[in-house]
């Protein structure tokens, strides 16, 4: 192999490269014949020839890519950047792009090849391992972006589920609504053919009108019974007339109807409307460090805690509730027996929750030997809001807890089984990040907290 390239080396020389060279020049980076490298010998004779046979030659010269370096070649190695660099590399001169390692701990490319032909073997085995990492890591990345996209289908399909829902219960409202009116209208309104009897009184009583008037200029003495009957006939529709007429005010036609939802009622509809929803991170858990072994997280969003023993453990949410914003969060109780949790708002300071999570934060305990449950608040020289209990309670049959936190006002309201929201805390400080909070000691004790939505004010 080595005879091979030597055969392919020749003189670097216009006239004499069919002749094959013997020597090469460091300095200059050209190959000589025997004739050139006397020659070159005779006038140059600080330049540093070598044997062409010399493994050294074998090296292939790689010049410097550095500007106004004039490709110098790179005989020099750079230990503080692991870079190869030239003479110009190193000069004391430092401008125009020059003595960019002048300050660096430089070695020769000889002092360095064995360094690096030791290290191969190594590098080469922590490369294959690196690509080998990157791959998986290829492949796990587009797991990934193959289930965000699965999950993103899913929450647009679940968007148009409440939204066409939403839109069905406006339409039914909407013709429940025309229906109402229109049974109104109906119930209230002269029907046609109320009108059509006005028109057949009205033609039938102007006939005898004109038959009265006729019977008052000339009464007929030889016809005594016929114009009896015809005054009868005259007072009977006389009677008919104002029984109708009676009706006609009866049925008050006049009657009108109005739409009539509130100005404001109207207003938090629509406000609730525009802010429906809400596209965001689930709540991720960090738990008491000194618990880790009291409780597992599972579930698709890592949102559900189960204890594991009978040592009490605290949760914090890994995430601060934004400011000037309302925040709603659900603890659904998975597990049957009677809870008994803390659960509410707190500083972002886990230590100093876990101290006394019942004092520390402005929380909402489940007693499970009581049914009323008391509203704990923080240190009364940082909280000044008022301190309530909400009313009696079984909670045999609670399952579902909703928290709502106004980081504007600085208020916390708590919703037991989708009732009605009941204000608790008011006036809680908001000079440091506040994170939604669980405490809860039963063994086999499971929840799931589920972020509902976040409105900014």
């Amino acid at each position: 192999m080595e005879n091979n390239i030597i055969k392919d080396i020749f003189c670097s020389l216009e006239d004499h490269k069919e002749k094959k060279a013997i020597k090469e020049c460091e300095n200059c980076d050209i190959k000589l014949c025997q004739e050139c490298s006397k020659f070159h010998s005779k006038y140059l004779p600080l330049h540093n020839l070598i044997l062409i046979n010399n493994e050294k030659s074998f090296y292939s010269k790689i010049n410097c890519s550095q500007e106004n370096h004039n490709k110098i070649p790179l005989n020099y190695y750079c230990q503080n950047h692991n870079e190869l660099c030239c003479a110009f590399c190193l000069c004391i001169k430092e401008e125009n792009n020059l003595g960019n390692h002048n300050k660096c701990k430089i070695i020769s490319i000889n002092e360095i090849e064995n360094i690096k032909k030791q290290n191969l073997n190594e590098n080469v085995k922590i490369l294959n391992e690196l690509i080998k990492k990157l791959c998986e890591k290829k492949q796990m990345i587009e797991n990934i972006l193959n289930e965000q996209e699965k999950n993103k289908e899913e929450i647009k399909k679940k968007i148009s589920e409440y939204f066409t829902e939403l839109r069905n219960i406006l339409n039914e409202r909407e013709d429940e609504l025309f229906k109402i009116i229109d049974e109104k209208y109906d119930k209230e309104k002269i029907s046609n053919k109320e009108l059509k009897n006005i028109d057949n009184i009205t033609k039938e009583s102007n006939y005898l009108l004109k038959l009265g008037n006729e019977m008052m200029q000339l009464w007929d003495n030889t016809k005594i019974i016929e114009m009896i009957k015809k005054s009868i006939n005259i007072e009977k529709m006389n009677e008919k007339i104002n029984n109708f007429i009676k009706i006609l005010d009866d049925n008050n036609c006049n009657n009108t109807f109005h739409f009539s939802p509130s100005e404001n009622e109207f207003l938090n509809y629509k406000q609730n409307l525009k802010n429906f929803g809400c596209i965001c991170k689930p709540f991720s858990f960090k738990l008491c460090p000194k618990d880790l072994n009291s409780y597992k997280v599972s579930g698709n969003n890592r949102n559900i805690v189960t204890k594991t023993d009978n040592q009490y453990v605290g949760a914090i949410i890994d995430s601060t509730l934004e400011p000037n914003s309302i925040t709603k969060w659900t603890i659904k109780i998975l597990s049957k027996q009677i809870p008994h949790i803390c659960l509410g708002v707190a500083p972002y300071d886990f230590n100093l929750y876990m101290k006394n999570p019942y004092t520390f934060g402005w929380t909402l305990h489940i007693n499970s030997t009581t049914y009323s449950p008391t509203i704990y608040s923080g240190p009364p020289h940082n909280y000044k809001g008022k301190n309530s209990s909400l009313s009696c309670y079984n909670y045999d049959k609670c399952n579902e807890v909703g928290i709502i936190m106004n980081t504007k006002e600085g208020s916390l309201s708590f919703i037991l089984n989708k009732e009605k929201p009941i204000k608790c805390f008011e006036n809680i400080p908001l000079d440091k990040p506040l994170s939604p909070v669980v405490y809860f000691d039963n063994p086999n004790e499971s929840m799931e907290i589920l972020l509902n939505y976040v409105i900014k004010l």
